[in-house]
């Protein structure tokens, strides 16, 4: 039978690659050729080492002004977010959030990512193969939440994810896709949000309870330089602190006999000194 009733519209939304940036339409089903809006998809930009990640929108397409109200209304909840996850003391850097036109297409390396190329070199250089300060990726709050709670669907999520960014140079049509199994709504933000930090883009379709998620890499998709598996289980079970150094026994003891030798030299009084 068919999925809709007589003069009822579609309600899924179109999949079509955009011209201007090859992102879904993710307009609602249309005939004929897609709606010339800014793009919505949400995208993770990096620094050139990939330490520093950020959310970020595509934007392209469609006229300016459109553009620059999408680009508000992105930059108000983004700054919000980041107000939100502050802790005391702590500073938030909106340079760039406020003007359309000093958008970054990457993040800028800081004091931080200096220090830890610093480290991995000299690690390098000395055959060290685990440097003593890990490496951290910063990964949104409800991610690190909601894996820690769920390692086997963080394990789930990896592989499918690891496999569209590793084998997405191999197809031709610059984009691979994974169709998630219908799930719940924390799982499908699960999903969405991981998905960015690959440089991927998501998008959910059908009706609850039936809602799935499906996620596309392209060839500028990666994977972060520290897998969340890895990053939580560390976490989870940190490693205990090096042994202390203790002196043998004897040796102990023979240092404190000598020691309580000396002071008790020093506490001799001689009454018959010509000093006194």
């Amino acid at each position: 039978p068919p999925c809709l009733i007589e003069d009822e519209l579609c309600k899924q939304v179109c999949t079509s690659p955009r011209e201007s940036c090859g992102h879904p339409c993710a307009a609602q089903c249309h005939e004929g050729e897609c709606p010339k809006v800014p793009c919505k998809s949400k995208l993770r930009i990096y620094c050139p080492c990939g330490r520093k990640s950020e959310d970020a929108i595509c934007l392209k397409g469609g006229d300016k002004m459109d553009v620059a109200q999408a680009y508000q209304r992105f930059t108000t909840k983004n700054l919000a977010e980041k107000i939100k996850g502050l802790q005391g003391g702590q500073t938030v850097d909106i340079s760039g959030l406020m003007n359309l036109d000093e958008r970054k297409s990457q993040l800028d390396c800081d004091d931080e990512c200096a220090r830890q190329q610093r480290n991995r070199a000299l690690a390098e250089a000395l055959g060290i193969s685990r440097p003593d300060t890990p490496e951290v990726v910063q990964y949104p709050h409800f991610v690190e939440e909601h894996g820690r709670a769920n390692m086997k669907f963080v394990y789930f999520v990896e592989d499918a994810l690891d496999y569209l960014v590793k084998n997405v140079a191999k197809v031709q049509s610059q984009q691979l896709s994974h169709s998630f199994a219908p799930m719940n709504n924390k799982s499908r933000r699960f999903i969405h949000e991981l998905a960015t930090m690959y440089g991927c883009t998501s998008i959910s379709y059908d009706q609850e309870p039936n809602r799935n998620s499906v996620v596309t890499a392209n060839k500028d998709s990666r994977c972060p330089r520290v897998k969340l598996s890895s990053q939580l289980q560390r976490q989870m079970n940190p490693q205990p602190p090096p042994p202390v150094p203790v002196l043998p026994e004897q040796g102990i003891g023979n240092v404190k006999f000598i020691e309580r030798r000396k002071s008790q030299e020093m506490a001799t009084v001689d009454y018959f000194a010509d000093d006194l």
